[in-house]
């Protein structure tokens, strides 16, 4: 028998991260998932039906005690909220021992931009930047795709 894997996810009613918790269903009943909303009783009657997922509601994102409720026994940390809000999920991360974090970076290569060359990536620069940095036990994962076609269909 595989092993549970538990997953947070900030930001859990947006388009894309209804896509994730989706396909991490999908993948076997081993898997649970405790996402974060400012409106838990807007998500969807599949996930409020399903027993393995959770959703707190947490109106102010910047409540360290919030975000560590989120993260707390996670195996990965994903984030699908904006560039403002990962500095703090972060370090909840790093207060919890979670070992893996999900930046919401998916995007065009913004690596080889220099600071100025699109400011809407300059965020990112600095999460990827502060990931690499300050932290010891959480590694960063950072998606460079450019665009999920999952979304850009959809509409």
């Amino acid at each position: 028998m595989s092993q549970v894997k538990f997953v947070a996810i900030a930001g859990i009613s947006g388009a894309l991260a209804l896509l994730i918790v989706q396909d991490l269903l999908a993948r076997g009943p081993n898997v649970r998932i405790r996402g974060s909303s400012r409106d838990p009783s807007k998500r969807p009657a599949w996930i409020k039906e399903s027993s393995r997922v959770k959703v707190l509601r947490i109106d102010n994102i910047f409540y360290p005690p919030s975000l560590d409720q989120l993260v707390l026994g996670s195996d990965v940390v994903i984030c699908a909220c904006l560039a403002d809000k990962h500095k703090l999920l972060i370090d909840a991360c790093e207060r919890k021992g979670v070992p893996r974090y999900l930046a919401s970076d998916w995007t065009v290569d913004y690596t080889k931009l220099d600071y100025g060359d699109n400011y809407i990536k300059d965020p990112m620069k600095n999460v990827k930047k502060y990931l690499e940095e300050s932290k010891h036990n959480v590694k960063g994962v950072h998606i460079l795709v450019g665009v999920f076609l999952e979304l850009h269909w959809k509409y």
